[in-house]
């Protein structure tokens, strides 16, 4: 299974990566074998994966595929509350779902690795009003 990069560089970062891996194609270079995802901001990224789903990620790249009856058992949480993250990370493409052969609903990894490239980029500072805390 190859890795996963998730990255925080936004639109900008994923069009760049696009635009370079394009020109290494055309050179006839080949790329390395990985998958993305790319996060608008890095407050987005931690808003996504949070503490408690990075576990899940965790759990499920050290044991692989695993039902989720047992992945709720390993990280000690409810099935629901399981299931709902589960959902989470299977939208933003890191995990896959389905069932086993023999019927039971199963996570599986999506990488054995994976890689976080952050970012802080600097913004326009915002007007803060004064806490009553200063004098």
């Amino acid at each position: 299974m190859a890795k996963l990069k998730v990255y925080t560089d936004g639109l900008e970062g994923f069009e760049a990566r696009t635009m370079s891996h394009a020109r290494a194609l055309d050179r006839g270079d080949s790329l390395p074998a990985h998958n993305s995802v790319t996060f608008s901001s890095m407050h987005e990224m931690l808003h996504v994966l949070t503490p408690k789903r990075l576990t899940l990620l965790e759990t499920l790249a050290t044991n692989g595929s695993r039902p989720v009856n047992l992945l709720a058992k390993d990280v000690r949480r409810k099935r629901d509350a399981v299931l709902r993250d589960i959902n989470v990370l299977r939208k933003i493409g890191v995990v896959s779902t389905g069932y086993d052969e023999t019927r039971v609903f199963t996570a599986k990894p999506l990488a054995t690795r994976f890689e976080f490239v952050c970012s802080i980029e600097s913004r326009e500072p915002r007007n803060r009003r004064s806490s009553s805390l200063v004098s």
